[in-house]
């Protein structure tokens, strides 16, 4: 990443939100598809299975471009964390999986005491 600093300059550490400049949304759809709308008899309701659920809900990969939306995908990744009943540990450890590409090397760059920390993880990446 561009005119970021090194691990031995005092300079604060880039956040994953400037690494995207623009503000278009990236935040996933939840509607159900049609498929299975269109499936299910008329006056009845049909339940997908809560793991199917989730997964459909996953908050897509932050990639950190200009396209995406960094500010947009870390308040769905919270709502995301809150659904699934996450607990900070939970977060610390899901968070990096989210990441591709840019937006890894900015976590790996990270400090072990943020990467550590769901706030300080959070802060970072919206700094």
């Amino acid at each position: 990443m561009e005119g970021q600093p090194t691990a031995s300059q005092s300079n604060p550490q880039p956040s994953a939100v400037s690494m995207a400049a623009s503000t278009a949304s990236s935040t996933p759809s939840t509607s159900v598809s049609a498929q299975s709308a269109q499936s299910s008899a008329p006056g009845t309701a049909t339940t997908a299975p809560r793991s199917a659920v989730s997964e459909s809900l996953s908050p897509q990969p932050f990639s950190g471009t200009a396209s995406e939306d960094g500010n947009a995908w870390i308040l769905y990744f919270k709502r995301f964390a809150i659904f699934r009943r996450f607990t900070n540990d939970d977060i610390i450890r899901i968070f990096p999986l989210f990441l591709r590409g840019t937006a890894v090397d900015w976590y790996d760059q990270l400090s072990e005491g943020v990467r550590g920390n769901a706030e300080q993880l959070e802060q970072a990446f919206i700094a």
